[in-house]
Order: C-alpha cells, then sequence, then structure tokens
C-alpha cells in the first residue's frame, strides 16, 4: 500500500512538473512575441496617460485647510477653481505629449546609435564604413596616374585598380578582380571597363531630338587628341563629412578652349558635391570652357563622344536620374555612369544622349545646348555581391527572446532534475562493481 502511494505522488509529482514545464514555454513564447511587436510602446502609453489622469484627479481631491471654517463655496470661486483645474488638465496633457515626444526622440537616438550609427553624417551607418574602408595607393608619371584601391582579408582578396592617361586624348581605365572564400564555394570576379574621351561635335540639331543622330547637320568636329595637356597633377582633399581622399586634375587647351577632367577617390564613403561616392569608384567632373563654335547665331549644340571598350559585353540602362553603360561579370558589375542634367551657363540643363554599339566597343554622344560653360559629373566604378551574411538571423536575437530562452533553460533542467530524483533506483543500479 505505501509503494502504490508512493507511486501515486510520483506520478502527480511529474504531471505537476511537466503543467510547469509547459506554462514556462507558453510564457516564453509570449514573451518573444511581445518583444517584436509594438505592443509594449502602446501599453507604456496607455500607462502614463492612466498615470496622469490619477494624478490629476488625487489633486481635485486634495482636502482643503479651510473646510472646517467655510463648507460651502460661492459660484465664483467654484468656477474660479474649476477654470484653474481645466488649465492644470491642458498643462498636464501638453506635458505628457512632451514627455511622449522626448521619449520617442530618444528611443530613435538610441536606436540611431545602438544599429545605424552615423556620426558623419553621409547616410552609411559606421559599422559599414568600417568593414568596407580599402587601402590606397597612388603612382604617377608625365601622363598617367595609376590609383590602387585593395581590400584583404583571411577569406578575401578584393582589388581595383583605376589609371588616368593622357594619351590618344583622355582616357580612364577600370581592372577589377576578387577572389572570396566561403565554407560553401569559392567566388571570383574579374572585369575591365575603359572610357575614351574622343570627340566634341558641333551639330544642328534638324530633327530636335535633342540627341546626335543622322538626321542632323554636323558643323566640326573637334579631336581631343589635337589638344595640349598638362601633366596630371594628383592633390589631397577632403569631403564634406571629413573623408580624406584624393583628387585628379589633367587640362587640356587649344587657344581659348579648355577640356578639365578631374577626379576624385576615396578610400571610404565621402560626401562630395552633395552627392555620395563610394570607396569602389570615382566621380568625374568634365568641364568644357569656351568651344570655338562656328556657329554665330549661338543656335547650335555640342556632343561629347565617348567611347567605352570592355572584351565583356556592354549593356546600356537608364533611370529617371542617370543612364549608364555597364559589363557584368560573375558577383560584379563595372559601369560608367552620368546624370541626365548638367550645369549649361549656371543653369541646370537635360542632358539627353544616344549610343553607337560596334563588336568590341560602344560610342556615347553626351549632347549638350551649346554654351560657353558646361559643367558634367560621371562616374566610373564597381559594384560587387558580398558573400551571403545572415543579417536577418542576427536581427532576430532580441535581450527579451535571449531571457526567455534562459528562462527556458532553467526551467528545463529543475524538471529534468526533479524527475530523475523522483525515480527510483533499480536493484541493478544498486549492485556494486566487481
Amino acid at each position: 500500500m505505501r509503494q502504490k502511494k508512493q507511486k501515486e505522488k510520483d506520478e502527480m509529482t511529474k504531471k505537476v512538473l511537466a503543467a510547469l514545464l509547459i506554462a514556462v514555454l507558453a510564457l516564453g513564447t509570449c514573451l518573444s512575441l511581445v518583444a517584436a511587436s509594438p505592443l509594449p510602446a502602446v501599453l507604456d502609453d496607455d500607462e502614463q496617460e492612466d498615470e496622469s489622469g490619477e494624478y490629476v484627479i488625487a489633486e481635485n481631491e486634495e482636502p482643503d485647510e479651510d473646510d472646517d471654517e467655510d463648507d460651502e463655496l460661492d459660484e465664483d470661486e467654484e468656477t474660479d477653481e474649476e477654470d484653474e483645474a481645466d488649465e492644470q488638465d491642458d498643462d498636464d496633457e501638453a506635458d505628457d505629449e512632451d514627455d511622449d515626444e522626448d521619449d520617442e526622440s530618444d528611443e530613435q537616438d538610441d536606436d540611431d546609435g545602438d544599429d545605424d550609427e552615423d556620426e558623419d553624417e553621409d547616410g552609411i551607418d559606421d559599422d559599414r564604413e568600417s568593414r568596407e574602408e580599402r587601402k590606397l595607393e597612388i603612382e604617377t608619371s608625365d601622363t598617367k596616374v595609376k590609383v590602387e584601391s585593395e581590400i584583404e582579408t583571411e577569406d578575401m582578396e578584393n582589388e581595383i585598380e583605376i589609371e588616368f592617361m593622357a594619351e590618344e586624348g583622355v582616357s580612364i581605365e577600370l581592372k577589377y578582380k576578387n577572389e572570396t572564400e566561403t565554407d560553401e564555394e569559392e567566388i571570383e570576379a574579374e572585369l575591365e571597363l575603359k572610357v575614351q574621351f574622343l570627340n566634341i561635335v558641333e551639330y544642328f540639331d534638324n530633327d530636335t531630338s535633342g540627341n546626335l543622330t543622322d538626321e542632323d547637320t554636323r558643323v566640326q568636329t573637334l579631336d581631343l587628341e589635337e589638344l595640349s595637356y598638362s601633366r596630371p597633377e594628383v592633390t589631397n582633399v577632403t569631403s564634406v563629412d571629413g573623408e580624406t581622399g584624393y583628387r585628379f586634375e589633367l587640362i587640356g587647351t587649344l587657344d581659348d578652349f579648355e577640356f578639365n577632367i578631374t577626379a576624385v577617390f576615396f578610400s571610404s564613403y565621402a560626401l562630395v558635391d552633395n552627392t555620395l561616392v563610394g570607396p569602389t569608384e570615382t566621380k568625374i567632373t568634365i568641364n568644357i570652357t569656351n568651344f570655338p563654335f562656328s556657329d554665330t547665331t549661338s543656335t547650335s549644340a555640342l556632343a561629347l563622344q565617348v567611347k567605352a571598350t570592355s572584351e565583356m559585353e556592354i549593356e546600356k540602362e537608364t533611370e529617371t536620374t542617370e543612364s549608364e553603360v555597364k559589363v557584368k561579370s560573375e558577383k560584379a558589375e563595372g559601369y560608367f555612369s552620368w546624370e541626365n542634367w548638367a550645369t549649361v551657363n549656371g543653369a541646370n540643363r537635360a542632358v539627353n544622349h544616344s549610343l553607337t554599339k560596334t563588336s568590341d566597343s560602344t560610342l556615347i554622344n553626351l549632347c549638350y545646348p551649346g554654351a560657353s560653360k558646361i559643367v558634367h559629373d560621371p562616374k566610373l566604378g564597381v559594384w560587387a555581391e558580398l558573400p551571403p551574411v545572415l543579417t536577418y538571423v542576427f536581427t532576430l536575437i532580441t535581450p527579451e527572446l535571449i531571457a526567455a530562452t534562459g528562462i527556458l533553460a532553467i526551467a528545463i533542467t529543475a524538471a529534468t532534475v526533479a524527475l530523475s530524483r523522483g525515480k527510483k533506483p533499480s536493484p541493478a543500479s544498486l549492485t556494486p562493481f566487481p
């Protein structure tokens, strides 16, 4: 009989522990769901309003010290007190609203500081800038400037080479190479893209298309190879957000005409002329000044002819604010892009373009209105696909989830110990070792 009662008691203990374990599991799940939802913020706001209401009521019900002498108030006094109470309520509500706004602002600041801290305010969080920062090396000669940019880690070698050349006009050549090893695969990417500034064509836009076409009348073609070029110069430069980099400049002249091309490049993300320049690209600025127009009526237009060359197929893409030609490799894209507007005699004007493809190159006509001063800003660079990162998994790991997991672990351990203690040892387990 005693053994039967003990057995029933053990069974009851197991059931209680099992029920407790299920309850803790359910509690942990609820905690995780609540932590991932905006419900806590809503509850906090409601609690603040309730507390505020209780505070006002308590203040209105505060006993008067002169109650024994004056049991009743005059109607005027009651009205004054009611007005004061209403004003107090309004002040309290305003204070609560200010407190809520301050709390939201503080929460936003905390979020920005913890998750997306951006001290230089360039739109890129500091952790990403630190991960993608590159090492730069510069080589110069009488006709060339070469920039070598690289990132090297235990599992990755990423190299970019940009070469500016004042030979046969002006050309910029981009070379990219990447080797990355992961547990699943080895990622390799390699590409080349060269852009060469060939000519400036003066023409009459007969078909009013805004582009240089076969229907238009070509007045003259100025070969940029015929210009006299200065020695390429490289100087240090600091961006608006405090990043240090380099500035390349090359000036070609023919009498009063000047073709000036500059380029900036940085080891990290940088803001230049309200434009974000990445560490894998260079921002180019083209200045066309005092072009020798043959047409004295100022009705002709200009087309800057740029030749893009690559062993890979060159593709075109046009968006609302920007157009580009690009080449694709495994996990990477090289591109030459330009904004769809330029500064023409101090005003923003639309830039049209037309393309002519050959077997190994694409001729780009960047078309501008006739003017004495034209400034346009293209870019040359690489977009590369990085190895996959389980960022979504990491975003699910919250302090609340960790705490809930700890509670579950403790509960499971306690239940296991209790169950093992409640189980009587068998006679075989009591047999001593021989």
